[in-house]
């Protein structure tokens, strides 16, 4: 889906999107596959169907962390010898640790032979990355978004249109909706009903993400594409098993199992969920710089001023 929250460089009213997921929702019903085999080939064969369509056919950029929702995009394109590139972003200083997307982001475009390009921020450069995140997310007064979030996940998305636009790439895939759909988060584990969970989750992406994601789209003429969020992967993915998409606490297991079965290695497509901000090492950095600060919501706020 190209993005699904904008239309003709407007936002679209929260509640259509709403409707949209109660629609997708009474559509799929109750209906479960029961066969756990029978699930990864029909996922895999729907994700590759759809990556087919919605590849652009000029270059494109894959937003690249190295896990494995990325990793299964970068892979279908692959598969589909399509023409693109893959960016990851990251904070480093001499001295401190490679952030760990970063590291995983080689080690699979290695393996895979994919075009990667990184970009490692100092923080002189995270610095201004985060103050132009901020300028363009502006001071959210909605109680229930969560700045510090946003600022992190945002200077990434940020980082890697920047780089998208070096090379005069005009659209970037993301793998927003996979946590949702696929059981990916610690809440998952912790609900009664983990199914709901996960459509609970997609009545709430847009307030909690797509907004945050449409706002640095724009800014940078970039288009997102979001296979996640297509309205046939859902109708699958909605029809799984919860117990074959979590189990205790791993999560996310049958698209791990997709992403082996399109030839990820155990150790990559069984890699722990690290969100954006904490992979790329710019939430450890915004810590470092909110020290002179009541929090480091009070520091990102600062950069507005």
């Amino acid at each position: 889906m190209v993005f699904p929250f904008i239309k003709d460089g407007v936002f679209i009213e929260k509640k259509l999107w709403k409707e949209h997921i109660r629609t997708l929702q009474r559509e799929v019903g109750t209906t479960l596959y029961r066969d756990k085999e029978i699930c990864i080939q029909l996922l895999k064969k729907t994700f590759m169907q759809i990556m087919e369509e919605i590849t652009p056919k000029k270059p494109f950029g894959i937003m690249f962390s190295g896990g494995v929702d990325s990793a299964l995009i970068a892979l279908a394109c692959k598969k589909l010898k399509r023409n693109f590139y893959c960016y990851t972003v990251g904070f480093q200083e001499d001295g401190t640790k490679e952030p760990e997307d970063v590291t995983f982001a080689k080690r699979i475009a290695k393996q895979h032979n994919l075009p990667l390009k990184i970009k490692l921020y100092n923080k002189r450069e995270l610095l201004l990355l985060l103050k132009e995140t901020m300028q363009i997310l502006g001071e959210d007064n909605d109680p229930d978004a969560n700045i510090v979030v946003n600022a992190g996940v945002g200077a990434v998305l940020l980082g890697c249109t920047k780089l998208a636009n070096k090379d005069n790439i005009a659209s970037l895939f993301s793998g927003i909706g996979s946590e949702e759909i696929f059981a990916g988060y610690f809440r998952h584990v912790k609900a009664e009903d983990k199914q709901q969970e996960c459509w609970n989750g997609l009545y709430q992406l847009f307030e909690r993400d797509l907004m945050r994601d449409g706002k640095i789209a724009l800014a940078t003429n970039i288009t997102f594409i979001t296979p996640f969020l297509e309205d046939d992967l859902i109708d699958v993915a909605m029809k799984i098993p919860a117990s074959f998409k979590i189990k205790g606490k791993k999560k996310k297991l049958i698209m791990r199992d997709v992403a082996q079965a399109l030839g990820l290695d155990t150790k990559a497509a069984q890699r722990r969920k690290q969100a954006a901000q904490y992979g790329s090492r710019i939430d450890a950095t915004i810590t470092k710089f909110a020290r002179n600060h009541p929090s480091k919501k009070a520091f990102l706020t600062s950069l507005l001023l």
